[in-house]
């Protein structure tokens, strides 16, 4: 019997830019400023590349199936990418390209005939960028398919900063939607009659047993530890760049990552780049002051309660008092 195997190539050769992070860790500041780099696009979130990745961990697809799926859908999406088929123009989403602060320079494509758009775009040097939620652990169909082309970049917050527990929290929820429009992948439990988040599969009694700040640092747990050690091990096996960048000292020294991103993209930072930190307000002394950006006020995800041990005192038992304190330990000794 003959062996199906796939054979697909990137038709391009620019970088390729994916951001991950956990819930409320700080992946739209990044990304907004990774768009201000020049020639890099504006950061998009397609929902289809993370399904890939879990369905390829839940072994419903195997990994040269997974690399070939993305190896098509970009191939697509650089030349829609170009031409702004796709392009979401809605100034109140955090996508938006009236967001971007090159946007009067890229709206000027929409305006290419696709033969001028085949010529012009052999000489682009843009680079997309793809953001993701806390996909680093299962990640390494992103590696293998896009290999020296890929910069992953993998942003960490504090663990223990009650913004990101209480703001994962009131995901939980939806997780186990049978309808969300998000359409996370799940599996459905017939002990249980609902849906668990992909990620437990192995935990579901463990994980049905707590309530949604303790499940909040169940999932943090898995990802800090999961994420460092795995992206490095695909970063060596296919030959692709990463970059680690704790959100407290982005906010700090910006120009510090954006420098490291550049150089690794092959990019260039320029006035407009400058102005972008401007925009998204850093440097900034406190990393976990409120801002409302021009489309979304964030100050809404955080609880009343400021005092983060007061705050998760009732909420979560001694057992997950001492994680969260060892996982902020773990941050702050290895990433911070």
């Amino acid at each position: 019997m003959t062996k199906i195997t796939f054979k697909t190539k990137l038709n391009f050769n620019n970088k390729i830019i994916f951001t991950d992070g956990m819930i409320g860790g700080g992946k739209t500041l990044i990304a907004n400023l990774i768009s201000g780099l020049k020639d890099v696009e504006q950061w998009v979130l397609d929902e289809n590349i993370e399904r890939i990745c879990s369905l390829n961990y839940l072994k419903k697809m195997d990994l040269d199936t997974s690399t070939d799926f993305l190896k098509k859908t970009l191939n697509q999406k650089f030349f829609d990418n170009f031409i702004l088929r796709h392009a979401n123009f809605r100034k109140q989403d955090l996508t938006s390209f009236f967001n971007n602060i090159r946007f009067k320079d890229i709206k000027k494509r929409k305006n290419y005939s696709v033969s001028e758009a085949e010529k012009k775009i052999k000489k682009t040097k843009m680079c997309l960028q793809y953001m993701t939620h806390k996909n680093s652990p299962y990640s390494e169909p992103i590696f293998k398919a896009f290999g020296n082309q890929l910069l992953y970049v993998l942003i960490l917050r504090n663990p223990f900063n009650i913004y990101t527990i209480n703001w994962l929290a009131r995901w939980i929820k939806i997780f186990s939607s049978f309808s969300e429009r998000g359409g996370r992948i799940n599996f459905y439990s017939d002990k249980y009659k609902v849906n668990f988040p992909f990620e437990i599969k192995n935990d579901v009694n463990y994980y049905q047993k707590l309530n949604k700040y303790e499940k909040s640092i169940f999932f943090m747990e898995n990802y800090y530890y999961g994420s460092i050690k795995k992206i490095k091990n695909f970063s060596k096996k296919y030959k692709s760049n990463y970059i680690i960048v704790p959100f407290e000292n982005l906010t700090q020294n910006p120009s510090k990552y954006l420098k490291k991103i550049s150089k690794l993209s092959k990019t260039k930072i320029d006035k407009l780049t400058i102005k972008n930190l401007k925009k998204n307000n850093v440097p900034r002394n406190n990393p976990e002051q409120t801002i409302n950006s021009s489309v979304y006020d964030f100050s809404k995800n955080l609880p009343k309660e400021s005092n983060k041990f007061k705050f998760l005192n009732n909420k979560v038992s001694d057992n997950f008092l001492k994680k969260i304190l060892k996982l902020e330990k773990f941050y702050i000794n290895n990433i911070l």
